[in-house]
């Protein structure tokens, strides 16, 4: 088989590759996996996008293998257990430099993994904040490009590699300190290897969704490249940075202000974008079931559950994927998100849940779904399943009043 086929790249395809010939493009995605970083370079190869040149972690090139593949995908090092001003202030005028030279780059603005699972709510700021300071040098040099323009790019996998580790993380309570995990799946490249081989075997295993362009204070642009105010109409977006004779003018607090709200408008495109899989929506609907069974612990306390505590009934998982199910499509039809849910049969959620349970066993040491009983019960790892079902945390489903 092809593996690559595996892999779904989708979005606005032509119009960004209209805009890349004329503005310079900032890719701006979630981070996931150490994966992440190939797997967007493959997006951009197959799209016919422009290379990009971007940070990537020392902790990637200790990987033999990945080491080869990142630096031939135009990644420089970064080393963020650096903390000295110095070292930050190099790293914001390389990028500056390069992007006011019409450098396409890309950036992760969550800065790194979400350990928890959860699409990122929040941005740092520091890179992404380069980008202004680009267009500035632009127009004031008479660079051509010199608009600048920022992609969302959302990533949603059915199995993620590192999933056991990233939970682990975020659960202890010295996870807030351990920026940069250097121990994990990731770690040994044996174990990527079985996990490409496997993960890459399932239809759709992984969904790459690049978003609208977005200009640097978070506005939506058409295909043309121009902002958009709130009633949709075009507009000359030179005038957030320069006085009425079109010189610019430099004001560091204020640019910070279109940082944020840029950020802001890159959060509200990820959770747009996100495709959500089988197993993202089996996870959630049992983690909201265990929460029922236990609604007086919290989540310490059911991640500790016994064997015997945290089993469901096939039945009461079915319907709850059923409640979920319609929920996503409904969300879908209203542009929340999207939906990569596939069912072709009369029980499209009994097909879900199987699914889900058949890739969920492909990788992971731990089941996160273990059928019991010939499948008419299901022992959970609640871990694994918080992880997983995190990546539709915010948008309400399954949250009716009657729950």
């Amino acid at each position: 088989f092809d593996p690559t086929s595996r892999i779904r790249v989708d979005g606005p395809i032509e119009e960004l590759l209209t805009l890349s010939k004329s503005h310079t493009l900032i890719l701006a995605p979630t981070h996931v996996s150490n994966l992440d970083s190939p797997l967007v370079g493959y997006a951009i190869y197959t799209t016919g996008l422009p290379p990009c040149i971007y940070g990537a972690g020392l902790n990637l090139f200790n990987n033999p293998a990945m080491s080869f593949f990142m630096g031939r995908l135009g990644a420089y090092t970064v080393d963020r257990r650096k903390k000295h001003r110095l070292y930050k202030d190099v790293l914001k005028d390389y990028s500056a430099s390069a992007l006011s030279r019409g450098q396409h780059s890309l950036f992760y603005p969550g800065g790194t993994r979400m350990r928890s699972g959860r699409i990122e709510d929040k941005v740092k700021k520091g890179l992404l904040g380069t980008g202004i300071t680009a267009w500035q040098d632009s127009i004031e040099n008479g660079r051509s490009p010199s608009e600048v323009l920022v992609v969302p790019c959302t990533l949603s996998y059915t199995l993620v590699l590192e999933a056991e580790t990233l939970i682990e993380d975020a659960l202890e309570e010295e996870g807030q300190s351990r920026y940069i995990i250097t121990d994990d799946e990731f770690s040994e490249p044996l174990t990527v290897a079985t996990f490409a081989r496997k993960v890459l075997q399932l239809d759709a295993s992984v969904h790459i969704r690049l978003g609208r362009a977005l200009d640097l204070v978070g506005n939506p642009v058409n295909a043309d490249g121009h902002s958009l105010d709130p009633s949709g109409e075009p507009f000359d977006r030179r005038r957030y940075v320069t006085d009425a004779d079109g010189r610019v003018r430099r004001d560091p607090q204020r640019d910070r202000v279109y940082t944020q709200h840029l950020a802001r408008a890159l959060v509200s495109a990820w959770k747009r974008d996100h495709v959500v899989l089988d197993t993202q929506l089996v996870a959630l609907a049992a983690w909201q079931l265990l929460v029922e069974l236990y609604p007086h612990m919290d989540t310490w306390q059911r991640v500790f559950l016994s064997p015997n505590q945290r089993v469901l009934d096939r039945p009461a998982l079915v319907s709850r994927v059923r409640l979920l199910h319609g929920e996503v499509e409904a969300a879908a039809a209203e542009g929340r998100l999207h939906s990569g849910l596939l069912s072709t049969g009369p029980q499209p959620e009994e097909e879900i849940l199987d699914r889900a349970v058949d890739r969920f066993g492909r990788f992971h040491s731990r089941h996160a779904l273990e059928p019991l009983d010939g499948g008419r019960a299901f022992r959970v790892d609640p871990r694994l399943i918080l992880y997983y079902g995190n990546r539709l945390a915010g948008y309400g489903l399954g949250e009716g009043e009657d729950r």
